[in-house]
């Protein structure tokens, strides 16, 4: 997977979890969950769709590495073997 792949599936997955969020208004460098208005069932149910479209476990434990789009993005390309 490659950062466009990445970006992708993260912009799939969130408009199945919050459909009003326009990515491309979203500051890539800042906190997505401030950036998209997520609560944190939103973006539980957004890491899970991240991981069913990529077919590999997000633990919780990595969660710090989604707090992003960029970092979301470069964590999926690191995990898929990009």
């Amino acid at each position: 997977m490659n950062q466009t792949e990445a970006r992708q599936a993260i912009a799939t997955a969130l408009a199945r979890v919050a459909p009003d969020v326009d990515l491309d208004v979203v500051d890539p460098d800042e906190e997505l969950r401030v950036e998209a208005d997520l609560d944190s069932m939103d973006f539980l149910h957004l890491v899970e769709a991240v991981s069913a479209a990529i077919g590999h476990d997000i633990p919780e434990r990595d969660y710090r590495r989604t707090d992003t789009l960029d970092t979301f993005a470069d964590y999926l390309v690191e995990v898929t073997g990009g």
